[in-house]
């Protein structure tokens, strides 16, 4: 390191500057290091350089998922709705849904691929309703198709919350069972309980969509290690939390 008086004159240290030197206050004097990395920092961020100290971890609080998402208009007297992807000259079954519903969601792949933002796709949606015929002696129930519609729709991007972690869960003994309760979880659309007779793999999961579950059909006086995570939906994808410190139930 070599040293300068600091009346020096500036453009001296311009030209160190230029020629990838770092110029750095040391005690009242300028200060040239051998090159510009020698000012890297580790511990405290320095603007331009990564910091590996005391870098903070940030939990992601939503996801970024591709879907398309199909709207319709109500059609006076059906019962059901089907759903078709129009690849080509064929139609792919995507969903039944009840006459309820006005709206789908759809994340999982078509045609055996999976969505492209900003790609469009067309679907089919039909609307039948419930007729009763004759068939030789009996009347018989079938569906008839009432009417179409056809949708283009762009494939794009949806911000999905992540949701929280479930809380204050309890585990109660049965015979040949045990019922977890908890917490419902801040964004979740329902939870997933992970069990397993060992502490750290093997688990088997189960959903639910109430903030209670009891798993019976399990071993008798066997302990049970039990954690759970609540998920958010959109579509057919599911956005998981994390999963709970486990916990250990021992049947009855």
């Amino acid at each position: 390191m070599r040293k300068f008086d600091l009346h020096e004159k500036m453009k001296e240290a311009s030209r160190y500057i230029a020629a990838g030197l770092a110029v750095v206050m040391v005690a009242g004097s300028l200060s040239v290091m051998a090159d510009a990395s020698s000012t890297a920092t580790t511990g405290n961020a320095t603007a331009g350089n990564a910091t590996t100290g005391n870098a903070t971890k940030k939990t992601a609080t939503s996801k970024k998922v591709v879907a398309v998402k199909l709207s319709w208009k109500k059609v006076n007297k059906a019962k059901t709705y089907k759903i078709y992807y129009v690849n080509g000259k064929k139609l792919q079954k995507v969903a039944t849904v009840s006459s309820k519903k006005k709206a789908y969601t759809i994340t999982k792949k078509l045609n055996k691929k999976a969505l492209k933002v900003n790609k469009k796709y067309t679907f089919k949606i039909k609307a039948y309703k419930t007729v009763t015929v004759k068939k030789g002696k009996k009347k018989v129930k079938k569906s008839k198709l009432i009417k179409t519609y056809t949708k283009t729709v762009k494939a794009k991007k949806y911000s999905v919350k992540v949701p929280a972690k479930a809380t204050k869960v309890k585990l109660t003994k049965k015979a040949k069972a045990f019922k977890v309760t908890f917490k419902k979880a801040k964004y979740a659309d329902g939870y997933q309980v992970a069990y397993s007779t060992k502490k750290k793999s093997g688990f088997k999961t189960v959903n639910t969509t109430k903030t209670s579950l009891t798993k019976s059909k399990l071993s008798k006086n066997k302990t049970y290690y039990v954690k759970v995570r609540a998920y958010n939906t959109i579509g057919q994808y599911k956005v998981y939390g994390s999963y709970t410190a486990v916990k250990s139930v021992k049947t009855k």
